[in-house]
């Protein structure tokens, strides 16, 4: 994914975070900002 999808990337971190996947949802994250 592209870093200029934001809200792709921040939709793709509250999808890991449901999962429990917590890194990868803070790297998710991290694209964002």
């Amino acid at each position: 994914m592209k870093p200029e999808y934001q809200e792709s990337w921040v939709n793709k971190g509250v999808c890991l975070l449901i999962l429990g996947r917590y890194e990868e949802a803070i790297y998710a994250y991290d694209k964002v900002l």
